[in-house]
C-alpha cells in the first residue's frame, strides 16, 4: 500500500499519533481508500460487536466492495456466536448501507454457517479450515477439506 518514500513516512508519521487523534485516523482511511480507489482495489473494512454507530458511519462511507462483520469479541473460532445479537447487528448495519455484509469468526460448522447465511450476504469461514488441516495429514487433507466445505456450501444453500 505504500507507494513511495513520502508515503512511508506519512505512514509512520499517523501511526505514531492515529490512538491519540480520531480525526487523523479519519485522513488515514480517506488517503488510503482513495489510493486503493485510483487502483480498483475495493477497502474491505471489519466491524465488530463493539463498533459504536459513529465509527461504523466512518467506515461505511470509506468501505467498498464488502463490509466484514466479526460476530464475536475474542479470538477467530475460539467461541460460539450469538446469533441474535449478530442478527441484530447487521440490521443496524443494513438500515445504513446497501454494501453486501460478510460474517466471519465463530463459523464452525454447518449448522451455524447456515444461521449466518440467512442474516448475511456471505459466510467467512477461517479458523475451522486451518484446524481441519492441522488435523488431517498428507493422505487426507484434500478428502477432509472437500468434505468440509460442501457440508457448509450445502448449509448455506
Amino acid at each position: 500500500l505504500i507507494g513511495n518514500e513520502n508515503d512511508e513516512k506519512s505512514i509512520e508519521a499517523l501511526a505514531a499519533t492515529v490512538t491519540k487523534n480520531f480525526s487523523i485516523s479519519q485522513r488515514f482511511y480517506k488517503l488510503h481508500t482513495k489510493l486503493l480507489k485510483e487502483k480498483n482495489i475495493d477497502s474491505i473494512f471489519l466491524l465488530a460487536p463493539t463498533s459504536e454507530l459513529n465509527r461504523v458511519k466512518l467506515i461505511i462511507e470509506q468501505a467498498s466492495g464488502f463490509l466484514y462483520y466479526v460476530s464475536l469479541k475474542g479470538v477467530t473460532g475460539a467461541a460460539n456466536i450469538d446469533i441474535e445479537q449478530v442478527k441484530s447487528k447487521v440490521g443496524m448495519i443494513r438500515e445504513l448501507t446497501d454494501l453486501p455484509i460478510g460474517v466471519g469468526f465463530g463459523v464452525r460448522d454447518a449448522a451455524t454457517a447456515k444461521e449466518v447465511a440467512k442474516i448475511s450476504d456471505a459466510v467467512v469461514v477461517g479458523s475451522r479450515m486451518v484446524q481441519e488441516i492441522e488435523n488431517s495429514n498428507q493422505e487426507n487433507l484434500i478428502q477432509n477439506i472437500s468434505k468440509l466445505m460442501q457440508e457448509l456450501r450445502e448449509a448455506v444453500n
